[in-house]
């Protein structure tokens, strides 16, 4: 089961008080549905183009009852098809080259990258390590030659969405201009101000962070199983020692670390993770959280950053006044060997600790899990880990959600806990996992239904005192359902509202009211209503029959 964040007068984040919705509920033959099958590649995120607007257009979008940004959102969507339309015709002509050369698996590996030009910002590739090497002179000339055509196709489109996500950040939506910066580097690993945006800078013929770089510099080398090592020390870690107050072996070591005073701590860009459980796991958990956090804040950049701040990011990298900088504080995690020293160490402060698997807690802006040798929660760290991210970035100490809106708090944290890495991809939003199972099912069987007014208006108080644990149940999958509806929606129509939601629950002024949804999309909560109850028929319609009875 994994963990669903109850926030109570103590602002607890973690508690199993919801049931059957995290766990992967077996079907009849007994298959996890979690995680039996593939995971289709998400329905996601885009990166959408901003073109200058036509007025008298946008205008006419707004009178339709659109908000200007709901409006702008799809004119760009139109013209980031046709810039992937052409795109994908240059592919196919290179493919079409390699066919006449005899060369059919060229041509399917670049038939391949042409399925990718779709407008899914949240089904990415992972970015290389190393700058691209030059392709060599002494290839046989037809491969020679489709790989340059290749390559210089690539940086060409590379170089368009970058200009666009230019005018898209112009247009107040920061969000998908980030995400376009993302899709920029995907297809140009080396473009230099994409990278410099993602926070990457060259070393040697690498690209890593400003806290590699500093590793690097002293020395240090990264090993993936014990983290930042100096690099003499690799070979006799590799062979069973440890350095902790001298060399010992591996054994005498882990015997002083169980002691959580004496715990390991793996340090990454954005992490301090300590844990009594094994520095192999530690560091596990650090690779994940890194990997999390970087396409979390792809994700929701307009709610880390404003247009305005973004604008001059942008000014300073193309005009080389600045790079990628060491972030001002970690986010703290601590790892427990086991449930019982994780309930010892957060009794007195959590009374109803046992009934959680993982929470993150305020006020000593920690986030807590355990090690659970039956299963990987996974899902519960990302989980929590949103909520960190989100109450990290706030300048007020206070419940959030205390005065209503608590639904999207819960609602986008059990929706990030559907992130995914699978090899070199990564994605979010598939619609087979367990929430969104559950979310279909809730409406589409049991005709609950909240209209989205009365659940906005719910305080964090009244949103758990549901009548019964059921109703819980089926509140926190209705709001895991509207996120997933809001994230979305027409390809992301919805998206740069919900930042500009959150932002205001989590960074707004406490005594500014929050602007509703129906305020900062321009679309009446009766037509919200609806619009969502026709997005989770079609969902269910598009897995198919077999995972709906699942």
């Amino acid at each position: 089961m994994t963990n669903h964040a109850v926030h109570t007068g103590d602002r607890l984040t973690g508690s199993r008080a919801i049931e059957r919705d995290g766990r992967c509920v077996p079907d009849q033959a007994g298959n996890d549905v979690r995680c039996r099958g593939r995971l289709l590649p998400a329905v996601v995120a885009t990166g959408l183009l901003l073109a200058i607007l036509p007025q008298t257009v946008l205008d006419a979008q707004v009178r339709r009852g659109a908000s200007r940004q709901t409006a702008r959102h799809e004119l760009i969507q139109r013209k980031r098809d046709d810039e992937q339309r052409r795109f994908a015709a240059d592919l196919e002509q290179i493919a079409e080259f390699c066919e006449r050369h005899d060369q059919p698996h060229a041509a399917a590996e670049i038939r391949s990258l042409a399925r990718q030009t779709g407008a899914d910002g949240m089904t990415v590739r992972t970015l290389p390590d190393r700058e691209q090497p030059a392709i060599p002179l002494d290839l046989p000339a037809v491969e020679r030659e489709w790989r340059t055509r290749l390559r210089s196709a690539r940086d060409e489109h590379a170089e368009k969405l970058y200009l666009l996500s230019r005018e898209f950040l112009n247009a107040g939506l920061p969000s998908s201009a980030y995400q376009l910066v993302r899709e920029t580097a995907a297809w140009n690993p080396d473009h230099p101000l994409a990278r410099k945006l993602l926070g990457f800078k060259r070393y040697r013929d690498e690209w890593v962070t400003p806290f590699a770089a500093l590793q690097l510099g002293r020395g240090n080398v990264w090993h993936d199983q014990f983290g930042w090592l100096p690099k003499e020390h690799v070979a006799r870690y590799e062979q069973g020692e440890r350095f902790y107050r001298g060399w010992k072996p591996a054994e005498q070591e882990a015997a002083i670390r169980r002691d959580f005073r004496h715990a390991w701590e793996v340090e990454t860009e954005h992490f301090l993770i300590r844990t009594n459980h094994s520095l192999e796991r530690g560091v596990e958990i650090a690779r994940a959280l890194e990997d999390y956090y970087e396409f979390f804040y792809q994700t929701f950049a307009g709610f880390f950053q404003s247009p305005e701040q973004m604008q001059r990011l942008f000014q300073e990298l193309s005009t080389g006044a600045r790079g990628g900088t060491l972030p001002t504080r970690k986010h703290v995690f601590h790892y427990y060997r086991a449930q019982d020293e994780y309930i010892a160490a957060l009794r007195e402060k959590i009374p109803q600790i046992r009934v959680t698997d993982g929470v993150y807690y305020p006020p000593d802006r920690v986030a807590y899990f355990y090690h659970d040798p039956e299963r990987e929660n996974n899902a519960t760290l990302y989980h929590e880990a949103c909520h960190q991210f989100f109450y990290e970035s706030s300048k007020h100490d206070r419940p959030v959600g205390e005065e209503g809106h608590f639904w999207i708090v819960e609602g986008i944290a059990c929706y990030m806990e559907s992130y995914d890495r699978d090899g070199e991809s990564i994605s979010l939003g598939d619609p087979r996992f367990i929430r969104f199972y559950w979310a279909r099912r809730r409406l589409l069987a049991e005709n609950y239904f909240i209209p989205l007014d009365r659940f906005s208006a719910l305080t964090m108080r009244e949103f758990q005192s549901a009548v019964d644990q059921r109703e819980l149940q089926q509140r926190y999958s209705q709001a895991s359902g509207l996120a997933h509806f809001l994230m979305h929606y027409e390809g992301g129509r919805y998206r740069e509202a919900l930042v500009d939601y959150l932002s205001q629950i989590y960074r707004g002024d406490p005594r500014r009211p929050v602007r509703s949804l129906s305020d900062l999309t321009g679309t009446p909560s009766a037509e919200l209503d609806a619009q969502y109850q026709d997005y989770i028929h079609a969902m269910d319609q598009a897995v198919g029959p077999d995972d709906r009875a699942r």
